[in-house]
């Protein structure tokens, strides 16, 4: 499973390498993703607001979720006080997680990529 959600987000990372508003997950030479999802992340320059672009997805089929929750921004937490959480903050404002599971269909990898790029074309 693991390989096979690994292939995919490959796939998504060849395909979105030169959308130059986006950051992609990257491995590094200490840890590898299990891509349990896959995140990208939206440049503060981006023209296309996180909350826009995930409509527009949806508006042609395609489901999303903000990639990161925040514990400290849940009804539980709210009379904590937290310091210096910009970061994430940052990571949570500006993520988006996209569909990627196993068994996913090359049509509907190749959907979303078709989509993806068409929303960051036309910004």
């Amino acid at each position: 499973i693991v390989l096979e959600r690994r292939k995919i987000a490959l796939i998504y990372n060849e395909a979105f390498k030169n959308i130059e508003n986006i950051e992609l997950p990257k491995d590094n030479l200490h840890s590898v993703s299990n891509y349990q999802s896959y995140s990208i992340l939206l440049k503060k320059s981006c023209p296309i607001k996180r909350n826009i672009l995930m409509q527009q997805l949806l508006d042609v089929g395609i489901s999303t979720r903000k990639g990161i929750m925040l514990s400290h921004k849940e009804e539980a937490y709210k009379n904590i006080k937290y310091n210096n959480l910009n970061f994430s903050e940052y990571l949570s404002d500006y993520s988006i997680i996209l569909p990627l599971y196993v068994p996913m269909e090359k049509d509907d990898i190749d959907y979303v990529i078709k989509n993806v790029i068409k929303l960051f074309k036309n910004e």
